[in-house]
């Protein structure tokens, strides 16, 4: 007994999530709430989806947000999502699970880097160190009121971890978990972060096939081509009913559109304002 507890304070993952939950004690402890649009949004979203799914319905119209519309076809809500779905059918959602699911998904943010530091660095300090900055960083205080957006921070570093230990001869069940990743970003984060991370991975392998193929070792090319397709045909398997009803509710959005000439000049940052990062106060008038 004494070896397992030893064991569980020594682990890296107890001190991160200690350093977190410190970090959050007033959440964690409820003394105080989220605000904005944790309130106006995550909230009822959240509420909404598990009250239909307790009393067997499925979520497809919301008839109390935004004058009714289509959730069910909203990349943005919880209605697919397995955290959401498995919280709500555990607790129910309120504000009180809000708040742990908030330092749940930042805890998670740690570990995915410190996994991610530890695949490249292979030591537990520094990797402790990142996950902890990571967590913790301004970025995450600052959009600490965008659930979505916290969860893409949270589970990007998982990617781009089982995207690199696939490229270094990874398994076919690294392939697995990656997709599952891959889905749970896109039933409950931010679809921009998995574009991007997209972009960026595929600049990557791109590299990595040229590298392979100047060094000679081109053989070793098809065996991770195999897992990446792996990884693709998966996601697109388990995330098709959202794919979908994103598709069908795509024609009745227009935030997707572009803009028209002058309101995408209307307070354009041309190149001559670029003084203003060496002189900031060059923008000020009237003093």
């Amino acid at each position: 007994m004494n070896s397992i507890l030893k064991n569980i304070l020594g682990s890296p993952y107890t001190v991160l999530l200690l350093a977190v939950m410190a970090a959050n004690w007033q959440l964690v402890f409820l003394h105080s709430g989220l605000e904005w649009d944790m309130m106006n949004f995550w909230m009822p979203w959240r509420y909404y989806m598990s009250e239909c799914y307790n009393n067997g319905i499925i979520p497809l119209w919301d008839p109390y947000a935004q004058s009714g519309y289509p959730v069910h076809g909203d990349l943005q809500g919880p209605a697919y999502s397995p955290e959401a779905l498995l919280v709500s059918f555990l607790f129910g959602q309120n504000i009180y699970i809000l708040n742990y699911c908030f330092v749940f998904y930042l805890f998670i943010a740690s570990v995915g880097m410190y996994k991610l530091t530890y695949f490249f660095t292979n030591r537990k300090e520094v990797s402790v160190l990142a996950g902890i900055i990571y967590s913790l960083s301004g970025f995450n205080v600052a959009h600490g009121h965008y659930f979505y957006i916290i969860v893409s921070v949270a589970l990007v570093p998982l990617i781009f971890y089982y995207f690199f230990k696939i490229l270094n001869k990874g398994s076919f069940m690294d392939a697995v978990k990656f997709a599952l990743i891959i889905f749970w970003h896109i039933t409950t984060g931010n679809p921009s972060f998995l574009i991007i991370s997209g972009y960026l991975m595929a600049f990557v392998f791109i590299f990595y096939v040229a590298w392979k193929i100047r060094n000679k070792q081109a053989g070793e090319i098809l065996p991770v081509l195999k897992k990446f397709t792996l990884v693709l045909v998966l996601s697109i398997l388990i995330a098709l009913p959202v794919i979908y009803n994103a598709m069908q509710v795509i024609p009745l959005t227009t935030r997707k559109d572009g803009l028209d000439l002058a309101y995408a000049g209307d307070e354009s940052f041309y190149y001559q304002n670029f003084i203003a990062f060496v002189i900031p106060l060059i923008t000020i008038t009237n003093v």
